[in-house]
């Protein structure tokens, strides 16, 4: 879900605009079809899970909402892709015990 957004911010200027008007429609209506789709909190925390199985489907839905607010927050800004996506891993896969 990174690596195509991180490629339109870099990209030319049509490219960043389409990704300013993805991160908009996003943010205004997370429930549209094309953000469910996208980063739908029941696929990807179903995905967490597996990846860490001692999360409860809240902690790991709540660290897959921050992990795409910050993507969105940051996607069109200069962004050292491979930091970011560390830093989300990173976040995602924290030992702290966040019930």
């Amino acid at each position: 879900a990174v690596d195509p957004i991180l490629k339109l911010a870099t990209g030319s200027a049509r490219e960043q605009l389409w990704l300013h008007l993805l991160v908009d429609a996003v943010r205004r209506d997370p429930d549209s079809t094309f953000a469910d789709a996208t980063f739908s909190p029941d696929r990807w925390t179903a995905l967490v899970i597996r990846a860490r199985p001692e999360l409860s489907p809240y902690a790991a839905r709540r660290r897959w909402g921050y992990a795409v607010a910050l993507l969105l927050a940051v996607a069109e800004t200069p962004v050292d892709g491979d930091a970011l996506i560390d830093f989300i891993v990173s976040g995602i896969k924290s030992c702290s015990s966040d019930s």
